[in-house]
């Protein structure tokens, strides 16, 4: 037994050190010298069974072998080993300095640039050579009747104030503040002096402020701007609902006369609740201040200023509508609409809003709104948008793609067969596919497509309730397309595109469950607006008796046949059907 147990030492000895040469060959001697900084891995402060790195300390004493003495900026000394200290390392004196092409910063909200604005003078610069002499001496006569909403001057409204609600038992932490070049300190100045003469901020000495970052313009300028990612980060999500982008074209669209109007600085004409104002603190080279208004780059910022909009318009809906600050006041005829905008205006004026004048279109046939071009029944893609993705370079990596193809699905439904268009470049963006993806001619061919597509993409007509419904749809081995339209005399006006990707089981379906599936598919994506109507399908497949007689046969056809008695629908067998416009996509491709 003990020359048993000599072996075993022997061999346990050799074992143990090939176990430690391996688990330590990457490691290395860690030793710290008096006075030096460095952070602790210690228990958290409410949580013993939770640790996190704490620091700067300060080592005060060496216990050998392993372990040391380290001095907290509290004030504590900790008697910690080794393997829990790391050497402090710390930021580089940081400039708080970005450029507005910075976009990984995130989103740049400046401070307010106001001026006095002469109205009488903007009056004459405003561009109403759309209307007549008579109709612009009458809107002319509106503006000036409510000059004090274009005077430039930024006023606290008289709503609801902002309020901040921070996480249960979240844990503030004091962020980094950066510096400021001392060339840029003068400019930060007269921007704080701004503020301050604006009665939008007062001095604070909140325990935590955020650091403000100046952002250089292209002309040289610089825009003033705090940092609130970390009271972001904390803060309770509002959810409340934003306007639909499609329900506000096509409720505006339809209108012969339109109106848009642009609050200036909308944030900062809401007050900030009394007790919040300590969380929107700042720090300066010179001063620590809070905001007394709702400041820009707030979580919920946003949705506080949509409610606010909301509750303000709501007697208004039936003629104007907002999308955060953009007002839309539209009408049928000239008359009607003058009665409507001083209503609005009266209403604007009575809360003390203010409105930027210069980014203002007034009784116009058409207007631009939300990447769009829409009224008097129709809507197309804003041309300076599709000038943009007409001169936009071949994407070099899947997040470049990706970040292509979701600019380019904000107008998808003005492109038939959108999916299958771009079906190439989508294949991109899969898993499989390595970051900088394999770009071949095929993809340079549907990539000029793509652009040309939306370049030259029909406009839109805006859907009429009381009229029956047109319906095409469509179904290849890579997926389905349809198109909602109406009937306007002889002409078949075009309301909307829709197209989607099969899966892979889906693709392995027969034609007629293709096209089956096409029909339930679009019913269900123009329910919004077809639901009670009447429905004129049209396909160049005939799988109504298919649905009828397979569905006792597959579950998956019986949910078809069920959902299809939901509408007052009429399928027309239609060999060879076209959807409309659907010839100028076939000549790109």
């Amino acid at each position: 037994m003990e020359k048993a147990a000599e072996k075993a030492s022997l061999v346990a000895a050799d074992k143990q050190k090939s176990y430690s040469e391996y688990f330590n060959k990457r490691s290395s001697v860690r030793a710290f010298n008096i006075g030096e900084q460095v952070v602790l891995l210690i228990p958290d402060s409410s949580n013993k069974l939770y640790a996190r790195w704490t620091g700067p300390g300060e080592i005060v004493e060496h216990h050998p072998p392993h372990s040391y003495k380290v001095r907290l900026a509290d004030g504590t000394v900790r008697h910690v080993h080794v393997n829990k200290i790391r050497k402090y390392h710390p930021r580089s004196l940081a400039v708080g300095v970005i450029f507005e092409e910075d976009h990984d910063f995130g989103e740049i909200n400046p401070t307010p640039n106001t001026s006095d604005v002469d109205s009488r003078e903007l009056c004459e610069k405003i561009n109403l050579n759309h209307l007549s002499d008579e109709q612009r001496n009458n809107l002319c006569g509106l503006l000036l009747r409510h000059n004090e909403l274009f005077t430039g001057k930024m006023k606290v409204v008289k709503v609801g104030a902002h309020r901040i609600r921070l996480k249960p038992d979240a844990e503030r932490k004091k962020p980094f503040v950066y510096r400021i070049p001392e060339a840029l300190k003068n400019k930060v100045d007269e921007q704080i002096d701004e503020l301050l003469a604006l009665d939008l901020i007062e001095e604070s000495d909140a325990e935590i402020a955020y650091p403000i970052v100046c952002v250089n313009k292209k002309d040289g300028s610089i825009r003033l701007c705090v940092d609130y990612r970390a009271l972001n980060a904390v803060t309770v999500s509002d959810d409340f609902p934003m306007e639909e982008a499609v329900d506000l074209i096509q409720s505006i669209g339809k209108a012969n006369v339109i109106t848009t109007l642009d609050l200036l600085k909308g944030y900062w004409a809401i007050p900030m609740d009394l007790e919040c104002k300590e969380l929107t603190s700042f720090k300066t080279h010179r001063q620590q201040y809070q905001f007394k208004v709702m400041s820009f780059g707030l979580k919920n910022a946003s949705a506080t200023f949509q409610r606010v909009i909301n509750r303000a318009l709501s007697q208004y809906r039936n003629f104007s509508r907002a999308y955060i600050d953009d007002i839309a006041v539209y009408s049928e005829n000239w008359e009607e609409h003058m009665i409507l905008l001083e209503t609005i205006l009266c209403k604007l004026r009575e809360l003390n809003f203010a409105v930027n004048l210069k980014k203002c279109s007034f009784a116009r046939p058409h207007v631009k709104y939300l990447g769009r071009v829409i009224g008097s029944g129709r809507h197309q893609p804003d041309p300076d948008k599709t000038n943009t993705i007409e001169n936009l370079p071949q994407p070099k990596t899947k997040k470049e793609l990706r970040s292509v193809l979701g600019l380019c699905n904000y107008y998808r439904e003005y492109i038939p067969s959108y999916s299958e268009l771009v079906y190439p470049l989508t294949e991109l963006t899969k898993k499989k596919v390595p970051d900088n993806i394999p770009w071949t001619k095929e993809h340079d061919l549907t990539f000029d497509r793509l652009k040309r597509a939306l370049v030259e993409a029909p406009s839109l007509y805006t859907p009429r309730p009381d009229q029956p419904f047109i319906v095409h749809s469509d179904a290849s081995q890579i997926g389905v397309a349809a198109c909602l339209s109406q009937r306007a005399g002889e002409q078949c006006c075009p309301i909307a595109y829709a197209s989607q990707k099969l899966t892979r089981c889906q693709q392995s379906w027969s034609t007629i469950e293709r096209e089956a599936f096409a029909i339930v598919w679009c019913l269900k994506k123009f329910e919004v607006w077809v639901y009670r109507s009447e429905i004129e399908f049209y396909t160049d497949h005939n799988p109504l008796p298919f649905l009828t007689k397979g569905a006792s046969q597959s579950a998956r056809l019986q949910r078809w046949a069920f959902a299809l008695q939901r509408y007052n629908i009429t399928i027309k067998h239609c060999p060879g059907a076209k959807m409309p416009h659907a010839d100028a996509l076939s000549r790109l491709v």
